[in-house]
């Protein structure tokens, strides 16, 4: 391991990486904090919202609910009568009915939201529970076992207290930050292996004791360390600035009292939800770093490499598009197929669509960096050159 942190080394002094990430890493957080200025009704009536929401947030009590309902009936009927006011009245919160008509609209949505959602969950199950038993009888053995993953998946849920949720609804939604990662793991591993051919140190280099196998498995440690380490730095900064940005308020709630997020598979809370999109961030990243080192692997200048990299990376993105299942870049953005139940068939079995997508990912980052390593360390014939 002393020969993965000298590579390690090598890397992170590295001028250009350094560049790369500081610019990438100042520009992600400044579309972070512009983010506000983007969403249209984040400004409209805040400061009345949060004035409601210090009286309506927590617990979900009958004088709370009795309360918003009042309130949206009396300003729903006379905006159908159309009635409401257009004068300024300062005795409302936003200083007009209107808009005090549609602060209580969103805020009687979400309890709306919350008091059903526990019913929602029990329909969901009672439909499966039919079907199950339907396909039992009729010996369907495959749609069987799918509705008994969704009796599996959705067990008693209910959401207690009334949190805002909407910041954690943009913060998993973002996605800048993994261009900004691309980009960033590109510029860094680029050289890896070409950069050794570049200067012409790879013949000595594979002429000395550890030159081959161990010199390779140090220098795909390295790079695995180095793509983590600045995939970590982003998740964090995304996390701190969404923060800072939008507050923090819901983080402990369940990740289905976000509305987009209902029937999302995982029973956690939405701090636990971030941590398990994370982990499968990194496994994406694991794969995107594998592309690189085999694009190093077989270009002979640094040059070649990042157009190597860039080509081997865009058809996983056109795949993504596409919503092909077999995708690394999947992994990069989960949140969009954990958010609802959703399976594929493998060999007459339902496999939840996520862990199916996080098995292949990794399997091929293996076989692709053990492409490298035939590439590297063996006789090539991709670049027409020859390793002792």
């Amino acid at each position: 391991m002393h020969n993965a942190g000298y590579e390690i080394k090598k890397l992170i002094t590295n001028r250009l990486t350094i560049y790369i990430f500081a610019i990438t890493f100042l520009i992600n957080g400044f579309v972070i904090s512009r983010k506000p200025s983007t969403i249209r009704t984040y400004y409209d009536n805040k400061s009345a919202y949060d004035e409601m929401y210090q009286y309506l947030g927590g617990d979900i009590t009958e004088e709370k609910v009795s309360y918003v309902t009042e309130k949206y009936e009396e300003l729903y009927a006379k905006s159908m009568s159309r009635t409401l006011s257009t004068e300024y009245d300062e005795s409302l919160r936003t200083g007009y009915e209107t808009t005090e008509y549609s602060l209580y609209s969103e805020m009687y949505k979400k309890y709306q939201y919350i008091l059903n959602y526990s019913d929602n969950i029990k329909n969901i199950r009672s439909a499966s529970e039919e079907n199950s038993e339907f396909y039992d009888i009729t010996g369907n053995k495959a749609l069987k076992e799918y509705n008994q993953s969704i009796l599996n998946t959705y067990n008693q849920r209910n959401i207690k207290d009334f949190r805002e949720t909407k910041n954690w609804k943009y913060y998993l939604g973002y996605s800048f930050s993994n261009l900004c990662i691309l980009i960033t793991i590109l510029c860094a591993l680029k050289g890896i292996f070409s950069n050794e051919r570049e200067t012409n140190m790879s013949m000595m280099i594979v002429t000395c004791r550890y030159g081959k196998s161990r010199c390779f498995i140090s220098k795909v440690v390295a790079g695995v360390v180095i793509a983590f380490g600045i995939t970590a730095a982003f998740i964090i900064e995304d996390f701190v600035m969404f923060n800072i940005t939008f507050g923090y308020k819901g983080i402990t709630n369940p990740v289905y009292s976000i509305e987009d997020m209902q029937y999302c598979i995982y029973d956690v809370s939405i701090l636990k939800y971030i941590i398990i999109i994370n982990l499968f961030r990194m496994a994406g990243i694991l794969g995107i770093t594998s592309i690189v080192i085999l694009a190093s692997a077989i270009a002979q200048t640094n040059l070649v490499a990042i157009v190597l990299g860039v080509a081997g990376i865009l058809p996983f993105i056109i795949l993504n598009e596409k919503e092909i299942p077999f995708n690394i870049v999947r992994l990069l953005q989960i949140n969009q197929d954990a958010s609802t139940f959703n399976s594929i068939v493998v060999m007459d079995r339902p496999v939840i669509y996520i862990n199916y997508c996080l098995v292949t990912g990794i399997l091929m980052s293996v076989v692709i960096i053990i492409l490298a390593y035939i590439v590297e360390v063996h006789c090539s014939t991709l670049t027409g050159r020859e390793r002792v």
